[in-house]
């Protein structure tokens, strides 16, 4: 049996009050989720919100829909 996985992209988030509202997702998201997952994050993203994932596939690119294309 297949196991299902869901990319959480997070490209073009930079706001303040959207950092933060990542950030309590993914306290929330991370201990309930029983399927691989990966996350895709601008790599200009703060740290302390990586911090937050254990053991979970980080993407990091330049904020470009050429770069966010290649990934796709």
């Amino acid at each position: 049996m297949n196991k299902s996985q869901i990319l959480i992209d997070c490209v073009y988030l930079n706001s303040e009050g959207g950092k933060k509202i990542l950030e309590i997702i993914l306290n929330n998201l991370e201990s309930r989720l029983s399927f691989k997952h990966s996350f895709l994050f601008d790599d200009r993203i703060d740290k302390n919100i990586l911090r937050i994932l254990r053991s979970n596939e980080i993407n990091l690119i330049k904020p470009s829909e050429i770069e966010r294309r290649r990934f796709y």
